[in-house]
């Protein structure tokens, strides 16, 4: 159908705010009139203009009659930008088709309700799945007011994210990095643990692509030897969190803060949410990826599975051990391809789009 085909182009401007626009969700919209699409537009940032005011405003025509296509509910309140619902109002533009309600108590339903008490013909659920997934971060901060936490490893054919020296550069292709460096821009926090420090040296930075550098935090119960590694020396703020209440404070660089946490399972999504965390992609090494699994912290993880068998190896979860009748169950959203590698979408049982 036609008209699908107009929510898919709004999905697909809605990724033009990719990782700018926390703590609010990623919007596009389309003005369509006599089956021709005269005006486009998308939310580029938190304070920036909203999808439908950006489009509205990208419009040369005159919109009485026209149709819109957004991916979630217009506003219908104040923020740092008007009611969307307002400027769609004054438009003349004369029916909305939304692909889902917003979950935001100060909107949901009032969007939709505004505009047809304005004689605007209103039409929800178009491709609301694909818009829920695309806002998937978005949602869990409303409903739940916990950062959403992505697990991202990559690993070998036969199962191994370090060979047996711990010596993971590079097990995936450089498409598969950049990739990785993408989802870096997204999220507002990347978290590894004190290993994966000493072992890798890494900058947990967007160097490969244009974005943000997220705010970087450390698993560790002891102190490391700050000198020696990016993460500490390169003057970008990093958080080391610990469950051990005798972790020195003294020598920590100037950029350096630390979090100390009594119960690190209990406590650490809403230590992280009160300081402005919405999203988190953790690359930690096989403890840490136990750690937040067994404890059920994880929303959803990217696994990268190069073409490649190592033999022996550190596992993804080597701090796991079950039986096979007891082992965690989750479901596979997609696969898809990065250069030579494969690309897994996991989440828990039961929360894949098609269950």
């Amino acid at each position: 159908m036609p008209k699908i085909k107009y929510m898919k182009r709004a999905l697909s401007l809605a990724k033009g705010g990719w990782g700018e626009t926390s703590p609010n969700p990623m919007v596009g919209a389309v003005i369509v009139r006599d089956g021709k699409i005269i005006g486009e537009g998308y939310h580029s940032r938190c304070g920036m203009p909203h999808a439908e005011v950006e489009a509205i405003r990208n419009t040369k025509e005159n919109l009485s009659g026209a149709e819109m296509y957004v991916t979630l509910e217009p506003c219908n309140f104040y923020g740092r930008t008007p009611p969307c619902t307002d400027a769609i109002i004054k438009s003349g533009i004369r029916k909305v088709y939304i692909a889902t309600l917003d979950p935001n108590p100060r909107v949901s339903g009032g969007g939709v309700k505004k505009l047809r008490d304005a004689g605007i013909d209103v039409e929800v659920g178009m491709l609301e799945n694909e818009a829920k997934r695309l806002n998937e971060i978005y949602f869990k901060n409303i409903q739940e007011k916990l950062p959403f936490v992505i697990g991202k490893a990559a690993i070998t054919l036969d199962g191994f994210i370090a060979d047996t020296s711990g010596n993971s550069r590079w097990i995936t292709s450089e498409s598969s990095r950049k990739a990785s460096h993408m989802l870096r821009a997204l999220v507002d926090g990347i978290l590894v643990g004190a290993e994966t420090v000493r072992c890798d040296n890494p900058r947990l930075t967007t160097y490969l692509v244009e974005g943000k550098t997220a705010i970087r935090f450390v698993l560790a119960r002891h102190p490391l030897e700050y000198e020696r590694y990016h993460i500490f020396t390169d003057g970008l703020p990093t958080y080391i969190i610990t469950d051990n209440p005798d972790y020195p404070e003294e020598g920590l660089p100037d950029n350096i803060s630390l979090v100390i946490l009594s119960n690190l399972s209990k406590d650490i999504l809403p230590e992280l949410w009160k300081m402005n965390i919405r999203s988190l992609l953790v690359e930690g090494g096989g403890e840490v990826h136990s750690f937040f699994i067994e404890n059920s912290l994880y929303d959803k993880m990217l696994i990268f599975v190069a073409p490649k068998v190592i033999g022996n190896g550190k596992g993804m979860f080597g701090n796991i051990t079950r039986r096979l009748q007891n082992a965690m169950e989750f479901c596979i959203e997609s696969v898809d391809k990065s250069g030579n590698d494969a690309v897994l979408t996991v989440y828990k049982k039961g929360k894949c789009s098609q269950g």
